[in-house]
């Protein structure tokens, strides 16, 4: 694969290598023994598919193991299966439950909306306890976004605006539980029910389903309050408990204001939509939505947002940056199609549109809050609250 786009903090354009499409490939006539774990997959993939296995990379190996299999008569598909904190219990793990939760929320997602999301081919549950089930589902076409949109021709990131329009008011319209948290599907029958939010880092995930943005807010100031990320010793938690204190003050007329019920409707968001979990070809067509392990319902307000590939705003602003911080589409044009998306919701949906425009402020403040970074004394949040509140 050719070198990948990138601009830096500074705005300068570089090309770097591009995200590894597969850490580890095992080709079957290469003889080579296969760790247990893999073993295992592999065996349990063939034998519930009655097909032999000729190919397999790995994808990804920390929080689910994840891996690509080819087949002999040509057909790929990716198979996940969680790898629990063995501290945990391997069937009552955290990661095993938002297993079964992603999987049923993938079929419903295809029963309810047009999303190119992956399709379940098999589940296969071990006899063995002590293992943990595997999900196969078809391979989909396209390289992640990370490597392909800094080398787009302006009309393909245009059109790619289009297609990140197309998904977001896809699940923008999606009826779901008009309560704050976790979507959970539940089979069969599909009943929908809503559990606590599973935040991705779990020292951020919420105690208790919310019914009101305030109480939302309000969880994710405290649970940032209590966190280690705001601070190692006395001083500096004592200073990020009072940048948290003003915020709250800051937080809590915006919230106020956003009252109409058109804002506070909840809608289904997928928390992990990254540039790594979104599939594209070159002409800037999404070609799949992955990895909706973590996912939330929260009101339209927070719901409505623009594509993380443009955003060089709030948390994702260039000068909060640590250094090694890239962006796949230039400054320049970046302004430039964040006036086109805005444009395309407003003609294909205006309450999208009012949720988006009305709330940048406070879903800036939400990522501040829910982001798994440290942040010593809250030394970046006061910095960003300093330029959207200044003070007297």
């Amino acid at each position: 694969m050719s070198l990948s786009v990138f601009w830096d903090p500074a705005g300068e354009c570089t090309e770097l290598e591009p995200m590894p499409e597969t850490w580890e490939t095992w080709l079957a006539q290469s003889n080579e023994p296969l760790e247990d774990e893999r073993r295992i997959l592999l065996h349990q993939v063939e034998e519930a598919l009655s097909l032999k296995i000729i190919r397999m990379e790995t994808l990804a190996a920390d929080g689910n193991l994840v891996v690509a299999v080819e087949y002999e008569n040509g057909h790929q598909d990716v198979v996940r299966s969680p790898r629990p904190n063995r501290r945990e219990g391997e069937q009552h793990s955290i990661s095993v439950q938002r297993f079964w939760r992603e999987i049923n929320l993938l079929k419903w997602l295809k029963e309810v909306s047009s999303l190119q999301v992956p399709s379940i081919r098999a589940i296969i549950e071990p006899q063995n306890p002590e293992r943990c089930p595997y999900v196969v589902m078809d391979k989909m076409p396209g390289s992640v976004l990370m490597n392909v949109a800094g080398r787009m021709p302006y009309e393909a990131k245009e059109r790619l605006m289009y297609s990140h329009a197309e998904v977001f008011l896809q699940l923008f319209r999606l009826k779901v539980p008009q309560r704050i948290g976790t979507l959970c599907v539940h089979e069969p029958g599909g009943l929908l029910d809503i559990v606590p939010w599973q935040a991705i880092g779990s020292e951020r995930s919420a105690a208790r389903v919310y019914d009101t943005l305030e109480q939302f807010v309000d969880g994710l100031i405290e649970s940032r309050r209590q966190s280690g990320d705001i601070g190692t010793d006395e001083a500096a938690r004592l200073r990020g408990e009072e940048v948290l204190a003003r915020l709250a003050e800051k937080l809590s007329p915006i919230c106020k204001r956003l009252s109409r019920p058109s804002l506070r409707r909840c809608v289904l968001v997928h928390d992990d939509l990254n540039q790594t979990n979104i599939l594209s070809n070159e002409s800037g067509e999404i070609t799949g939505v992955i990895d909706w392990e973590y996912q939330s319902v929260r009101p339209a307000v927070l719901a409505a947002k623009y594509p993380g590939c443009i955003r060089y705003d709030g948390i994702n602003d260039p000068q909060y940056a640590s250094g090694d911080e890239w962006w796949t589409v230039s400054p320049g044009d970046a302004r430039k199609l964040r006036e086109l998306y805005a444009q395309i919701v407003k003609d294909r949906d205006y309450e999208y549109w009012e949720a988006l425009v009305e709330g940048e402020t406070l879903r800036q403040a939400v990522e501040w809050l829910s982001s798994p970074g440290s942040d010593e004394g809250c030394v970046l949040l006061e910095q960003w609250m300093d330029t959207v509140y200044p003070r007297d």
